[in-house]
C-alpha cells in the first residue's frame, strides 16, 4: 500500500512541476494573458464583453461609505458598476431611514412564526412599526 501511495504522490508531484514549468515558460505566465488580452490592466471590458458588479456585492465590507465602496470596486479592477441603495443614496443626500430593518426583520419573523417575544423585543418591534406607519402617511 505504501508503494502505491508513494507512486501516486510522485506522479502528482511530477505533474504539478510539469504544469508549473509549462505555465511559467520564459519567466512569463502563459495562460490567462493569452486568453484575456488586457490581463493586469485596469478596466473590465474583456474581448468586447463588459464585466461589472452591483454595489450590493460589497455589503459585508467593513466601511460602507461611498468612497470606500468605490475603492473596493477599483481594487477589483472593475470599470462598470450598478449602484444600489446604501452608500450611493447616502452620498447623494437621501434621508436616512429611521428604522433599522436588520434588527426588525428577525423580530417580525419570530412573531410570524408564533415564537414568544421578550418584552424588550416587543417594545423594539412596536417602536419600529410606529415609525414605519408614520413614514407611509
Amino acid at each position: 500500500m505504501n508503494d502505491y501511495n508513494s507512486s501516486r504522490r510522485q506522479f502528482l508531484g511530477a505533474g504539478a512541476a510539469l504544469l508549473t514549468g509549462t505555465l511559467m515558460a520564459n519567466g512569463k505566465l502563459w495562460g490567462m494573458p493569452a486568453i484575456i488580452d488586457n490581463f493586469g490592466k485596469s478596466g473590465s471590458l474583456i474581448k468586447g464583453v463588459q464585466i461589472g458588479v452591483i454595489t450590493y456585492s460589497f455589503r459585508e465590507m467593513p466601511d460602507q461609505s461611498a468612497e470606500a465602496t468605490l475603492q473596493y470596486v477599483r481594487d477589483c479592477g472593475i470599470s462598470a458598476i450598478e449602484l444600489m441603495g446604501g452608500p450611493a443614496e447616502s452620498y447623494a443626500g437621501a434621508p436616512k431611514n429611521p428604522v433599522d430593518f436588520r434588527a426588525v426583520f428577525p423580530l417580525m419573523r419570530k412573531r410570524n412564526e408564533k415564537q414568544t417575544l421578550t418584552p424588550e423585543e416587543q417594545q423594539q418591534l412596536d417602536e419600529a412599526e410606529t415609525k414605519i406607519e408614520s413614514l407611509s402617511c
